[in-house]
């Protein structure tokens, strides 16, 4: 009974330590808007394993943090400014800091380039 007790509580607490996936709400965003992203949990960072996003460009390295963004306990949704027009990556890290650049989902955004209202 006492191995039945233990083999359960390893197998909540591995259940527990699933990472978050994310899901993008559009992926073309406009020049200076938002990109909002929900997570299909919420999320469960602490100290040791704090988790953010970063909108990189895609093909770029994943140590990029430029303007990241700490996404806290509990929280299900985020969102990051989309700043200039281009292919993105939208990159949700986690284990930060014990492991600074840990990819835990991504997900492509396009920008898109303000459009400028024509005077005839």
């Amino acid at each position: 009974m006492k191995k039945l007790a233990v083999v359960l509580a390893l197998g909540l607490a591995a259940g527990c330590a699933e990472r978050p996936s994310m899901h993008v709400a559009e992926d073309v965003v406009a020049e200076g808007g938002r990109v909002r992203v929900s997570f299909d949990r919420p999320i469960q960072g602490r100290a040791v394993d704090q988790y953010w996003l970063v909108l990189a460009p895609e093909g770029s390295p994943d140590d990029v943090s430029d303007e990241r963004v700490f996404v806290y306990r509990g929280d299900l949704a985020a969102s990051i400014d989309a700043r200039r027009p281009g292919r993105y990556e939208l990159r949700l890290h986690g284990s930060f800091p014990r492991k600074p650049h840990d990819v835990v989902d991504r997900r492509v955004v396009v920008v898109a380039p303000k459009t400028v209202a024509r005077s005839d």
